[in-house]
């Protein structure tokens, strides 16, 4: 890394100069930007006043209203005048692990570039708990990036899917207080297991059900409980007459299950009820231009959603993992241009609002079912994270739509502490109650696929790449010493 990286707070006064640039620029009536800093770092001292008159004389506009924006964001932003924090090594350290991918061949630090990744580097590095400055910076990055998403696309609406929406929407809804977009915001109750039978209109549709959901994971009794809302009185019957209720299905059952529900078990009448029930439920909430933000990660819920209220929605979730989103027809935009090794569970579970998840719809609205305890760890991670959002907030106030980064890079830390703790967080979510029933026996979905994604993150490449790529990041933050060594 550069020097100045290593050896100096990364929010210093130049930054604190950058962030007034669209004051001065306003002041100066510009059409462009202006070099505020370089034109500001001409002087040094304290006493501001006479800074602030030299200032106007060289730009030959008044620009003593900035004496008083500067000694504001002094005072929020805690930088001493003409002084900078030298980084002790734990913070080194912290910023070396989470930030290393960012360090290119050449040796330029990508984050110097971006003023919002440095202010959420200096937050980060008050605090460097994993609630804190992990799954907070994740937190306020997701919002940050919808929240330019509402003010160049002119939503009304901004609804959050439960319920691993619920605190990027808590994120959301706090920055918001300073930024003031005119937008509302909602939390729609739905899950896998609510939506499932929305999905089938028709008997025939039925054959997208293995696309649908891991039968698999499923017996035959635990599918049935599913499809319940749209099943015949018999259906249970049909299925016991050919199919044993209590075991797992494989690839041959599962066909065989559809082929009897859809001749025998499937109810036209419920179905029509069931969707009235929804409609009436979800319709009120998507009046207008409006945006949902779901976790992901293949646009289950928004496509019903879009077929049963016929709304101008778009989608935007955290990343996809297959080309099935680009088939369903809802647009849609991801936070993440690529997929991360370590996804679903583990990921979700930090976003989760916790308490009961959905699993269908009467005529009073949405239907709650099983309810889950949070471990006391995840508890305060999450409100470890709204400090983090809470203090970008008051700290920066309005200013931060002036702080541009791109979002994923200040999602850094979290994938990080997902890559290296997926593991022991393990014991936190096994025993979840995820989204209803829809991901079937847990112990055989859920942990394993987490234990899997997790031991892929430790180990992603080849020994030999992993070697190479190590020798490439010492060339990239010290290139003297592989000189030295050849």
């Amino acid at each position: 890394m550069k020097k100045f990286h290593q050896n100096s707070a990364l929010f210093c006064e130049s930054d604190l100069y950058a962030l007034m640039q669209p004051d001065a620029r306003k002041l100066l009536a510009l059409s462009d930007e202006v070099d505020f800093p370089a034109l500001r770092g001409q002087f040094r001292g304290e006493n501001l006043p006479e800074i602030y008159r030299r200032l106007s004389e060289i730009a030959g506009a008044d620009l003593m209203p900035l004496c008083e924006t500067e000694r504001q964001l002094r005072q929020k932003i805690r930088i001493p005048a003409d002084g900078e924090q030298p980084l002790n090594h734990q913070q080194k350290r912290f910023l070396w692990e989470n930030y290393a991918h960012l360090t290119t061949f050449t040796g330029a630090y990508e984050a110097e570039r971006f003023l919002g990744l440095r202010a959420i580097q200096a937050m980060q590095l008050r605090n460097m708990t994993p609630g804190y400055a992990a799954l907070g910076a994740y937190l306020f990055s997701q919002a940050m990036w919808l929240a330019r998403e509402v003010r160049q696309n002119g939503y009304a609406r901004v609804n959050f899917l439960a319920r691993d929406g619920y605190f990027v929407k808590v994120a959301f809804e706090r920055l918001n207080e300073v930024l003031r977009l005119p937008v509302e915001t909602g939390y729609v109750r739905i899950s896998r297991q609510a939506a499932l039978p929305l999905q089938f209109p028709k008997a025939i549709d039925l054959l997208s059900l293995p696309l649908l959901i891991d039968m698999t994971a499923h017996t035959p009794d635990s599918l049935l409980t599913l499809l319940h809302p749209i099943a015949t009185e018999n259906a249970r019957a049909a299925l016991a007459a050919e199919l044993p209720m209590n075991q797992r299905m494989d690839a041959r059952t599962q066909w065989n299950f559809v082929r009897i529900f859809r001749e025998k078990g499937y109810d036209a009448e419920k179905y029509q009820q069931y969707e009235k029930n929804a409609k009436a439920y979800l319709l009120p909430m998507f009046a207008g231009k409006c945006a949902t933000f779901d976790v992901g990660y293949n646009l289950r819920s928004e496509t019903v959603i879009q077929r049963l209220t016929g709304a101008d929605v778009t989608a935007y979730i955290t990343h996809i993992d297959s080309d099935l989103p680009m088939r369903r027809g809802v647009p849609f935009r991801t936070l993440y241009g690529t997929s991360p090794y370590v996804s679903w569970v583990a990921r979700e579970q930090f976003l989760l609002e916790r308490g009961a998840a959905t699993i269908g719809y009467d005529a009073h609205g949405a239907v709650l079912g099983q309810a889950d305890v949070p471990s006391s760890t995840v508890q305060q991670m999450q409100a470890d994270a709204m400090r983090f959002v809470a203090d970008m907030a008051d700290t920066f106030g309005v200013r931060l739509m002036d702080m541009h980064f791109r979002p994923q890079d200040g999602c850094a830390a979290f994938e990080h502490f997902l890559h290296t703790g997926a593991i022991q967080a393990g014991a936190e979510v096994e025993n979840a109650f995820l989204d209803g029933q829809a991901g079937g026996d847990p112990t055989r979905v859920q942990w394993r696929l987490m234990q899997t994604d997790a031991e892929q993150a430790r180990h992603p490449l080849p020994k030999w790449m992993r070697k190479l790529q190590r020798a490439a990041i010492r060339l990239a933050h010290d290139p003297q010493s592989i000189r030295r060594k050849l």
